[in-house]
């Protein structure tokens, strides 16, 4: 009987195998040849145990890092866009988020049953489909399945304009508006919110690009979004409410001062990191 390279391998590793004398050549050679087969059995079967737990192992990590990657926690975290600095965000379940100069997110949950974040200030937000994704400024909260809305929160001026989708805006006194493409609410002009719809087909807010377009707005309110794109301080005061309507795009602090104060008949003077307007 021959034997293969294999054979003569397994056969190395039958331990202190001696072949009994009273027993022929014949005998002694199937004996061998069983301890062979049954050594076969034994390593092939270790394999396949080895080879199933090996994949099983790898499939748990990869499930594990999946779920992590899409879904990674529920400890929130805080990201902050400083002065003259807009902000692009990619989100765990990728969605994106832009945040204005001085704008504060609040990662709080993003889990396989809710994703929710914090906002104060102003975000651009594009949300993937998912579970149910909420926005909450102060009191006031967005609920959103998949769409792009821009939200701005700061001091006491809350207002959501929805860009693409469906948005449920829910206020402090429990009363809830659905906003659809185009449509707009705000606590802007009045102490109370009214609902409009907005007049272009423009597809993510202005802001982004760095312009800025007024139709009656507070004078202090466009003031103030100047001194946080240029980082300055603006001091100004005035005995009556006065509105602006215009427009400017950011370039230049000099420019844009003049843009805004020149149709306003005002004056102004830059000293350091302060600009004073005056009457």
């Amino acid at each position: 009987m021959k034997f293969s390279s294999d054979d003569l391998e397994l056969l190395e590793k039958i331990p202190k195998f001696t072949p009994p004398f009273c027993k022929t050549k014949e005998m002694a050679w199937e004996e061998i040849s069983n301890h062979i087969e049954e050594e076969k059995i034994i390593l092939n079967s270790s394999k396949r145990y080895y080879y199933i737990i090996s994949m099983a192992v790898a499939a748990s990590i990869l499930i594990f890092f999946s779920i992590w990657f899409f879904y990674p926690t529920k400890s929130s975290s805080t990201i902050i866009a400083s002065t003259n600095t807009l902000k692009n965000i990619d989100l765990p379940d990728k969605s994106q988020v832009v945040l204005n100069n001085t704008s504060k997110i609040e990662l709080v949950e993003f889990s396989e049953q809710k994703r929710k974040v914090i906002l104060l200030g102003e975000a651009f937000f594009t949300v993937t489909q998912g579970p149910e994704y909420i926005v909450e400024c102060g009191n006031n909260s967005i609920l959103v399945l998949g769409t792009e809305f821009n939200v701005f929160y700061r001091d006491s001026i809350f207002k959501v304009e929805c860009f693409s989708g469906n948005v449920k805006v829910t206020f402090a006194n429990g009363s809830s508006e659905l906003l659809s493409k185009g449509e707009l609410i705000s606590n802007e002009k009045t102490d109370s919110f009214l609902k409009s719809t907005k007049t272009d087909t423009i597809a993510s807010p202005r802001w982004i690009k760095g312009e800025f377009n007024y139709n009656a707005e507070l004078l202090e309110n466009v003031f103030d979004e100047i001194e946080r794109q240029y980082g300055k301080k603006i001091e100004y005061q005035s005995k009556n409410k006065r509105f602006y309507t215009g427009y400017f795009r950011k370039s230049n602090l000099q420019e844009t001062l003049e843009i805004v104060c020149i149709p306003m008949g005002l004056k102004y003077s830059v000293q350091g990191d302060t600009v004073k307007i005056l009457e």
